[in-house]
């Protein structure tokens, strides 16, 4: 088709020079023979399942620290403490704790009785500390909150989580008496 065969290349005379082909010529080709080679093959149903799930990390290497850290996690190879538990076997066993739990709904006074403590707590506190603790409760990681109070680095929120926290136990311990 395109005339050059393997025969054809070897009645050139030595000292021939071979032209280069067009690149639309060499792409028109390529795909003439992926096409050919897909069909001959049977490789149609099993590249479109490809396309549909494609997954890099099944072709990487498979002794990487970061393939075997995902199966560590994945299967909690890692932790000692690991037991599995069923809640059907919890459900039946009445000595599991799993019968003193409270209501979904809960109690609507506690309810009330605990949010009023945390925001007499939360009022008690500095602007700044208040501040660090709702961006805290909304997600906002340690560097993100000091990005947006102008600390120099994380570990001053950090320490000032640790104020607060040390202030909550305090106020926990006066009120509570």
């Amino acid at each position: 088709m395109w005339g050059w065969g393997v025969q054809k290349l070897f009645r050139l005379p030595p000292n021939f020079e071979i032209p280069f082909f067009e690149a639309d010529d060499v792409q028109a080709m390529m795909k003439q023979v992926v096409e050919q080679t897909i069909g001959e093959q049977g490789w149609g149903p099993i590249l479109e399942a490809v396309r549909e799930m494609p997954c890099d990390e099944d072709f990487e290497k498979w002794d990487t620290h970061v393939r075997k850290d995902f199966l560590r996690k994945w299967y909690h190879t890692r932790s000692k403490r690991v037991r599995t538990v069923s809640l059907e076997a919890c459900m039946e066993d009445k000595d599991s704790k799993i019968h003193s739990l409270p209501a979904p709904e809960g109690d609507v006074a506690e309810q009330a009785a605990e949010k009023d403590f945390c925001n007499r707590f939360k009022a008690a506190l500095p602007e700044r500390d208040r501040t660090i603790l709702e961006l805290r409760g909304e997600g906002y990681g340690y560097q993100e909150i000091a990005d947006k109070l102008g600390y120099k680095t994380h570990s001053a929120v950090i320490k000032r989580m640790e104020a607060i926290k040390k202030r909550f136990v305090r106020y926990e311990n006066e009120e509570g008496q």
